[in-house]
C-alpha cells in the first residue's frame, strides 16, 4: 500500500482542511516538536483505513480525535496497490 494524499478535517489537532501530499515521496518521515501532529497523521491513516484508533482501549471510541471546535471528523486516503488506486473515507 503507497498513500497518495491523506485530507483531515476537524481530526484531532487539525480543526481546518489540511493535505498531506505523498506524491513523489519515496520515504517517509514524520519529524516536528511534541505537538505538531505527527500521531494524529498515523492515527488518521489508520482510521481511515480501518475505523478506529488502536492506541484508544475501545475500537469505538472516535470522540478524542474529533477537534474540540468541530462536530465532526472528515478523513480520506487516497492510496494505491500495484496499478489500483483506491480512496478510503470516514
Amino acid at each position: 500500500m503507497r498513500p497518495i494524499k491523506l485530507q483531515l478535517e476537524g481530526f484531532s489537532g487539525f480543526r481546518d482542511r489540511t493535505e498531506v501530499d505523498f506524491t513523489d515521496v519515496e520515504l517517509v518521515a514524520f519529524v516536528g516538536p511534541t505537538g505538531s501532529g505527527k500521531s494524529s497523521i498515523i492515527d488518521g491513516i489508520v482510521f481511515a483505513l480501518y475505523g478506529s484508533i488502536p492506541r484508544y482501549d475501545n475500537e469505538n471510541l472516535v470522540a478524542p480525535v474529533i477537534h474540540t471546535l468541530a462536530t465532526e471528523a472528515k478523513v480520506q486516503l487516497d492510496f494505491e496497490i500495484g496499478d489500483q488506486q483506491y480512496s478510503a473515507v470516514r
